[in-house]
């Protein structure tokens, strides 16, 4: 280890992808927020943005890489480069759509050089307000974790856009794998808890994403899309590293009830279309019915039976790609990254 690398204490990694509507909050809370930590360094990674994203980060004193044309862009690749080219004994990972709270690294940094034992924290994610109602829906289920107490989690931390994690920790683990494109967070955090890693969810704000307040309504349908490809990447992962069968027999499961649906409806679809059979779409259609009035019942809200219904016709088959998508690491990983100012 270098000099440099025993001086700094803390590494904040922003990652970004046409984010000029908001990366200039993001970095001035950052600042804001290293006031109050020493030896710190700030590391944007840019997934090739084509707007002013680049050119507002260059007003701020940033190291800045961009993910080469031959690289396989995505957030994932992007916190991937940002470890291996940043040198805190702590990371710091932030989406350029985020604003820090003001004393969350103070709370962070300070609870990790306290707890030698904890791997990782995470604090309370917000979420700026908007009146997008696919929004709302998306967001409602990636911040469930908003509610959890404080303190050791056994299922690990769901850390999404921003996590502080101790740079050994993520080393043992393997890093962020830079080929899942989404839900990239849950598959570390299997990883981490494989280790036996400590992962501690602190009660204090820690970020807002104002994403979805920027968002148009087909930035969110491609940004559900892209997490449900990368959902099903990680149940793919899953089965490999699983070493119990029941493990790989559940996981399994939950891939063989969405390709049979896309399946049968895809082949009553064709049924109706080649020879004129209404039959196989009436069975499934009032199966369909059947399930939603059992989930309208059970959950004494409709709100249950539109997700089954959801899920059922527009998430599973970007699952299913994410799923049959032949898994790679790391090490299968092309660097090819732009220095933009080092």
């Amino acid at each position: 280890m270098s000099a440099t690398e025993e001086r700094t204490t803390l590494s904040v990694v922003v990652i970004t992808k046409n984010e000029e509507r908001t990366i200039r909050q993001c970095l001035e809370s950052v600042f804001e927020a290293a006031r109050q930590v020493s030896k710190t360094e700030v590391l944007l990674v840019d997934s090739g943005s084509s707007d002013r994203t680049i050119p507002i980060a260059l007003q701020y004193p940033v190291r800045i890489i961009q993910l080469g044309e031959t690289s396989h862009a995505s957030a994932s690749a992007g916190r991937f480069i940002g470890t291996l080219h940043s040198t805190g004994g702590m990371i710091q990972f932030l989406d350029g759509d985020c604003i820090l709270d003001p004393e969350w690294l103070s709370h962070g940094v300070r609870f990790l050089q306290k707890r030698k034992d904890i791997a990782g924290v995470q604090g309370i994610f917000g979420q700026a307000e908007h009146e997008n109602p696919l929004a709302k829906m998306y967001e409602r289920r990636v911040s469930s974790h908003v509610s959890q107490p404080e303190g050791e989690s056994s299922e690990g931390i769901a850390f999404g856009a921003a996590v502080l994690l101790r740079r050994d920790a993520l080393e043992r683990a393997g890093y962020f794998n830079p080929f899942i494109i989404a839900y990239e967070e849950k598959d570390l955090n299997d990883r981490l808890l494989r280790l036996k890693a400590r992962l501690w969810y602190l009660k204090v704000p820690m970020a807002l994403h104002m994403g979805y307040s920027t968002y148009r309504t087909g930035d969110i349908y491609r940004k559900m899309m892209q997490y449900k490809t990368g959902y099903g990447q990680v149940l793919r992962q899953r089965i490999s590293r699983s070493k119990r069968l029941s493990q790989k027999i559940q996981v399994v499961y939950i891939a063989f009830r969405g390709l049979s649906a896309v399946a049968l409806e895809t082949v009553a679809i064709l049924l109706f279309l080649v020879f004129g059979l209404t039959f196989p779409l009436v069975i499934i259609g009032l199966f369909g019915l059947a399930i939603s009035i059992f989930k309208t019942v059970k959950g004494k809200s409709v709100r249950a039976a539109l997700i089954f219904l959801r899920d059922l016709h527009i998430e599973w088959p970007w699952i299913l790609r994410g799923f049959l998508s032949p898994p790679r690491f790391c090490s299968d990983y092309r660097q090819d990254v732009i220095w933009i100012k080092q």
